[in-house]
């Protein structure tokens, strides 16, 4: 089983090719139909992004929209009783959650977990998917957002002296 303990990072870079066509399940840790059985879920719902997440049975969904045959990164953190969506590199939406819960469900890419009734295909393209035993913070996520453009990037100022 994937215990997800008390700090984590989820990520991935998604790339959906169709909208607006109901759910589809990204990244899914959970399969029953009464959703008992959720751990951490990230999918797309018509254009918006929607974390599931329990105990609370727990749905977060995105602000900011996404766009069909666009790729666009991902992460869901947790950390301090707080659970986060960041898109693009930028805070989307957070708020107050217990530990998730464990338990025994494949974790699937592109599809709802183990019910064999309810698959919820993604329709598009996942890459670059990490799963960390750490939450990382607003600036490491914008850094691995930035680090994947074609341009020159910097982190800090400028050095005036030697030492």
């Amino acid at each position: 089983a994937l215990d997800l303990g008390d700090g984590w990072a989820l990520e991935a870079w998604v790339n959906p090719n169709r909208i607006n066509v109901g759910w589809q399940a990204m990244i899914s840790k959970d399969c029953n139909s009464d959703e008992s059985g959720r751990a951490v879920s990230l999918w797309l719902e018509d254009n918006r992004v929607e974390v599931w997440y329990s105990p609370e049975r727990l749905a977060l969904p995105s602000n900011r929209p996404l766009s069909a045959g666009a790729w666009v990164h991902l992460a869901v953190t947790f950390a301090a009783n707080v659970l986060t969506l960041y898109i693009a590199g930028a805070l989307d939406r957070s708020v107050s959650a217990n530990t998730p819960v464990t338990n025994d469900y494949d974790l699937t890419f592109g599809q709802r977990g183990q019910n064999t009734n309810y698959h919820y295909w993604f329709q598009g393209a996942l890459d670059e998917v990490r799963i960390s035993r750490q939450a990382w913070e607003e600036d490491w996520i914008r850094a691995q957002v930035l680090s994947m453009d074609d341009g020159f990037i910097t982190f800090g100022g400028e050095e005036s002296t030697c030492p």
